[in-house]
């Protein structure tokens, strides 16, 4: 098992990116991670949680919670042959003023709440051949 976790202090002077109204802050910012792996076999079992937690002073509205979780399970049938599944789901947010609301002015056309996106993504991976092999194929 792996645990960390990451504490920050910024002072944005302009949270919004605007050319007019500018909005300064402080942020801050918790980032706690846990990783869990466990081998049965020749199997590699993962879990991994990654999270950011934002809050903004003079902000309230921008504050979010960034969460991806990704699951893998690594399977050599032997040392020629494997077959790994990776999931992963993301919850992340946006803060105005940036990607697709980069521009807009806070008093105009800025959204009055930041973006949020979920994702999910998946990988399955066929490993054919030796590691150290020229001819080893993946798929």
């Amino acid at each position: 098992m792996n645990v960390s976790l990451g504490l920050e202090l910024q002072h944005d002077d302009n949270i919004f990116q605007s050319a007019d109204n500018a909005i300064s802050s402080a942020i801050g910012i918790v980032t706690p991670n846990i990783g869990l792996n466990g081998v049965v076999g020749n199997h590699l079992f993962s879990l991994d949680y990654d999270g950011e937690y934002g809050w903004f002073d003079d902000s309230p509205d921008d504050d979010y919670d960034n969460h991806q979780v990704t699951a893998g399970a690594y399977l050599a049938r032997n040392s020629r042959l494997g077959l790994d599944v990776i999931g992963t789901f993301d919850s992340v947010y946006e803060r105005r003023g940036r990607g697709l609301t980069e521009g807009l002015d806070p008093g105009f056309g800025l959204p009055t709440e930041p973006d949020e996106f979920r994702q999910v993504d998946g990988v399955l991976r066929l490993r054919l051949g030796a590691p150290a092999s020229t001819a080893r194929l993946v798929f």
